[in-house]
């Protein structure tokens, strides 16, 4: 597609989306960690506001005191803080999420 050096001007000037640019947005909505507990007894952990994905084996608990405080905050709707990142969030159980429509935000 041919361009005007108008529009071509305009496309080198666009501002450019940083990493820390997204992570500004990401704070603006809430953060959640959604966790299950799998068949082999584990529990698998996935971060809204880090990213960060972890699954704990519950022998690990004596071995990592944050892998302790996250499986003593398993609970659905518990409010807690990441281990990973520090910022607070909400645990949400995805047995008990359902199709998770109420956790739109615009």
């Amino acid at each position: 597609m041919k361009r005007t050096v108008q529009e071509q001007a305009i496309l080198d000037n666009w501002p450019v989306v940083t990493a820390d640019d997204i992570e500004m947005m990401n704070d603006e909505f809430p953060h959640y960690i959604f966790f299950h507990r799998r068949k082999d007894g584990r529990v698998e952990y996935h971060t809204s506001c880090c990213g960060k994905t972890e699954v704990i084996e519950p022998v690990r608990r004596t071995e990592l005191p944050w892998g302790n405080a996250l499986l003593d905050a398993s609970y659905h709707n518990q409010l807690h803080t990441c281990p990973w990142c520090s910022r607070k969030v909400t645990m949400k159980d995805l047995s008990k999420a359902g199709k998770r429509k109420g956790l739109a935000a615009y």
